[in-house]
């Protein structure tokens, strides 16, 4: 999703900083909102923005997935 949402065409390196790929406020509210749509793990901009690398950002996700979301699936 997160390739779809910054239009990439090539994969990401989870290691690399984010600002990398262009992401921007616009692109990071979007993931954000798909997150809480899809996982109902609650996110923040700064959740998205401030994440150093994509492996940083998954793991928040993680974190903040309820455990209700994880029993019910």
């Amino acid at each position: 999703m997160f390739m779809k949402t910054l239009r990439l065409d090539t994969p990401m390196e989870p290691a690399k900083a984010l600002s990398t790929y262009g992401l921007d406020s616009l692109s990071a509210a979007e993931f954000r909102n798909w997150v809480r749509q899809e996982l109902t793990a609650e996110l923040t901009l700064l959740d998205v923005t401030n994440a150093p690398s994509l492996y940083a950002l998954c793991e928040k996700i993680i974190v903040k997935i309820p455990e209700t979301a994880v029993l019910a699936s």
